[in-house]
């Protein structure tokens, strides 16, 4: 069967016509389709190219069908639309069935698969941001719950029984177990949980992020958002970054002055912060020659922990209170060459990376009855000169041990809590949230546009 043929038959499709009519009509069709096609031959086109624009000027069948069965029915079709007006109508009255197919499937789809929701209030920063008016507007899974059973540090929508509103939190205690805050960090049937990578980087909080201007303090410029560094050796800018000398003891060292606290903006009232001291340190670091060793630390109460990497030759080495805990055999740092450091100390595990690859990591058991003495985070260079540059430093979140806690999680129930713990109403004031009441897990920030995102 030609091609003229079949689109004859399906422009003749007519429900409302009687089986005779819409035979002798797919004839006259086919017939003038014919015609068309050998017009277009005698001006010396191919037959495939006639056929081609014979089939485009006939058009779609779906509005011939349409115009055939109003015509039929006594009711008006413009044949030969002319303004645009009676061309959109044309259109819409032949694709009718099209469009309604469209319109319950985009229902369906709103109603039962995907849905957009806003976030009003700051309690799951930094992870979602909270505003009345600008907060981050979600795009929400409605059918994974029913697909999946939760998982530990999923974000999830849900609704609770008495609320008029639907609700965003972290999960974060599953059917059955024991939950507990100690210092911050979250206990599962008495031992400390680390969050997954993906999750604990989306919820590292920034303390300082300065880079380049780090050195404004030390020359006495006030900045906005920089918090104070102090500084033995001789420091000074360097193309982009800063370069920092040992002085006569051997050593160059920038160390953080500030208190980490808990405190986020628009959140808890002045002096209810309390101190964190789960934190990241990060830079870039070119040592010079002549340089010997460069050198991170973190302190947690009354635990030093010091991360040496030796330049030229040797092992890295993380320290606890001069006390060696773990070694990476031949890491070493390569004068003249940049890489960058991250050292962390989070959810009692203390870890090393330099260019993004995790060299040395080590569960710790912290101190908990000292108070720290000195300031949380230093980094230096003995021996020699280096540049350094990108330094930041971060918190991870802390939950704050409020409610009735340690709390059993009763069956089908899951425990949530929100990133902003100091400024979050979750399971620590009303409960478990059962599994059924789970309404979806969010899978995109997708506005405002500059904070578009997956969620972790």
């Amino acid at each position: 069967m030609s091609r003229l043929v079949r689109r004859a038959r399906r422009a003749s499709r007519c429900r409302r016509l009687p089986a005779e009519a819409r035979n002798r009509l797919a004839e006259e069709f086919a017939a003038h389709l014919a015609d068309a096609v050998k017009s277009y031959r005698d001006l010396g086109l191919s037959r495939l190219r006639a056929e081609r624009q014979a089939l485009r000027d006939f058009g779609d069948p779906a509005p011939i069908r349409a115009g055939i069965d109003r015509a039929f029915t006594g009711r008006t079709f413009t044949l030969f639309p002319g303004s645009l007006s009676e061309r959109l109508l044309s259109s819409a009255v032949g694709n009718l069935r099209s469009l309604l197919v469209i319109v319950a499937i985009v229902v369906l789809v709103r109603w039962q698969v995907v849905a957009a929701y806003h976030i009003p209030t700051k309690s799951m920063e930094p992870t979602l941001h909270g505003d009345p008016e600008s907060g981050d507007m979600i795009l929400v899974d409605k059918t994974y719950y029913r697909l999946h059973s939760p998982s530990r540090f999923e974000i999830a929508v849900f609704d609770r029984e008495g609320e008029d509103k639907s609700l965003v939190k972290r999960i974060v205690g599953l059917s059955g177990e024991e939950i507990d805050i100690r210092d911050g960090d979250l206990f599962i049937d008495g031992v400390v949980v680390r969050k997954p990578r993906d999750v604990q980087d989306e919820l590292l909080v920034p303390v300082y992020a300065g880079g380049r201007d780090l050195l404004a303090d030390l020359d006495g410029e006030e900045r906005v958002g920089l918090a104070a560094w102090t500084a033995t050796g001789s420091w000074s800018r360097s193309d982009g970054s800063f370069r920092g000398s040992p002085d006569a003891g051997g050593t160059a060292v920038l160390a953080f002055r500030g208190e980490v606290t808990d405190d986020y903006p628009g959140g808890l009232p002045s002096g209810d912060a309390l101190p964190v001291e789960d934190l990241v340190l990060s830079f870039r670091v070119r040592p010079a020659e002549g340089a010997t060793t460069v050198a991170a630390l973190l302190r947690e109460r009354g635990d030093v922990y010091e991360l040496s990497i030796p330049v030229g030759a040797g092992d890295a080495v993380i320290h606890r209170n001069k006390t060696e805990v773990a070694r990476s055999p031949a890491t070493f740092l390569r004068p003249g060459e940049e890489v960058s450091v991250r050292f962390a100390n989070l959810d009692d595990r203390v870890s090393a990376e330099i260019d993004g690859s995790e060299r040395m990591a080590v569960a710790i058991d912290r101190a908990r009855d000292m108070r720290r003495d000195g300031p949380p985070a230093e980094f230096a260079v003995a021996g020699g000169p280096a540049e350094f540059g990108g330094v930041g430093l971060w918190r991870d979140i802390y939950y704050r041990r409020e409610g009735h806690l340690p709390f059993k999680v009763p069956v089908d129930c899951c425990y949530m809590l929100g990133d902003n713990s100091g400024n979050s109403q979750d399971s620590r004031s009303w409960g478990a949230v059962p599994v059924k009441r789970l309404i979806g897990r969010p899978v995109l920030v997708f506005w405002p546009l500059p904070r578009l995102k997956l969620v972790r």
